[in-house]
């Protein structure tokens, strides 16, 4: 919450590719003792989203989406 442009600003490429290795490998990674910078988790959970074969919200939901916002 003290970062600012967390989705914005890019985090390091290499950091996101070892983040996403790691959880591959072990859904039961330690972040902190990774010692990377807030913005390589935020660009490796983006791409995470991006990966996925069905998005999280359907787009069956898509229309009561626009109408509530």
């Amino acid at each position: 919450l003290c970062t600012e442009g967390l989705y914005r600003v890019s985090g390091n490429k290499t950091d996101q590719d070892n983040i996403q290795k790691q959880f591959d490998q072990d859904h039961n990674i330690s972040l902190v003792s990774m010692e990377v910078t807030v913005n390589a988790v935020a660009g490796a959970l983006k791409a995470f989203f991006a990966d996925l074969p069905d998005p999280l919200i359907p787009y069956s939901l898509h229309p009561e989406l626009l109408e509530a916002a």
